[in-house]
């Protein structure tokens, strides 16, 4: 399985820091692309995201995984509700 998605999936561990640093960036004011080229520097997952075309590698990700990209929403949904 995709790192990227066994993290939305609970195999990865680290979706609940990614949540915090994605809080973090919004309330500090970053784009999307920021994030994401911060969050690849540190975190080899995500290493070769194209940040610039964030909607093309998310569905091109998902189409790898054999899913859609709103499936992979409604499981990141899921698994930010049961955070709160």
């Amino acid at each position: 399985m995709n790192p990227l998605l066994s993290m939305l999936t609970g195999g990865g561990g680290g979706l609940t820091q990614i949540i915090m640093q994605a809080v973090g960036a919004y309330l500090r004011g970053e784009t999307p692309q920021d994030f994401m080229r911060n969050l690849a520097r540190t975190n080899p997952a995500f290493k070769g995201v194209d940040a610039n075309d964030l909607e093309g590698t998310a569905n091109r990700l998902a189409q790898q995984q054999g899913t859609t990209v709103d499936e992979v929403a409604r499981v990141a949904k899921q698994k930010v509700g049961g955070l709160l």
